[in-house]
């Protein structure tokens, strides 16, 4: 990124980026496996989870859209259930699923706050006539309920774009340069004139190259090194709030 570039706008991605998601499912689980020992006598928790996050790496929702997400998710809880050829304590498994579900779900949207010092960052951006706006990609209704439990519109105000709502319509998330193009129509900006910030390397920063972005930012929490043959970003921090210094240069 030249250093004479000036920047109209900054995209971010919400998982684990504005949002620590990964800290809230771990706290999610931590309730679940309390449920979970009173629902099926003998469960193994950590089998149980191990289980439940497996099938959500693998198919974290029906993708025809036939089956409701929570239903879905319920059904992968009991896999994870029967996989230890164990019964619910009053005989019904499948509602025991429900319950854990329900508890997944529920603890983590109660825990899904954004970071210390987001807020603060944003009005500050906003305050050098910088525009900003989310892009995350998911399922459409598991991704808006995390943004009501965050309260993302009282800083974003409708400058969100939710990836599973474009492929409901036939069109694509992060990675394909679409959505980008539709977040610079939002911002008022080109391609040229905005960076994008996200901690997925497929996502966030090959999304970020594929639209020709000013630059791009990896949020790399864990400190790992770039996998070879990855995508690379320009800029590497490890946390969103960092990502202050950087923009200010191009403001």
């Amino acid at each position: 990124m030249s250093e004479t570039a000036k920047v109209k706008a900054v995209f971010l991605d919400m998982d684990d980026t504005l949002v620590l998601t990964s800290a809230c499912d771990e706290l999610a689980f931590v309730e679940v496996g309390n449920l979970a020992t009173e629902l099926v006598p003998g469960v193994d928790v950590d089998g149980l989870i191990a289980g439940f996050r497996k099938g959500m790496k693998a198919t974290p929702w029906d993708v025809e859209y036939k089956i409701h997400v929570d239903e879905w998710r319920a059904g992968l809880w009991h896999a994870a259930i029967v996989e230890q050829n164990l019964e619910a304590g009053d005989g019904d498994l499948m509602g025991a699923a429900r319950q854990l579900q329900t508890k997944y779900r529920d603890v983590r949207l109660s825990h899904f706050k954004f970071l210390e010092g987001v807020e603060g960052m944003i009005g500050r951006m906003k305050g050098k006539g910088l525009q900003t706006v989310i892009i995350t990609n998911g399922h459409h209704e598991v991704q808006r309920q995390k943004l009501v439990a965050c309260d993302a519109e009282r800083l974003f105000g409708k400058d969100i774009l939710v990836g599973g709502e474009e492929v409901l319509k036939g069109e694509q998330e992060k990675p394909h340069p679409s959505i980008f193009a539709k977040a610079c129509k939002l911002a008022g900006c080109t391609f040229e004139e905005a960076v994008h910030v996200g901690d997925s390397l497929k996502s966030d920063i090959q999304g970020g190259i594929n639209a020709k972005l000013a630059a791009t930012i990896w949020i790399n929490a864990p400190g790992k090194e770039l996998p070879p043959n990855s995508p690379k970003p320009t800029y590497t921090v490890a946390k969103v709030t960092e990502i202050e210094e950087i923009v200010n240069k191009f403001v």
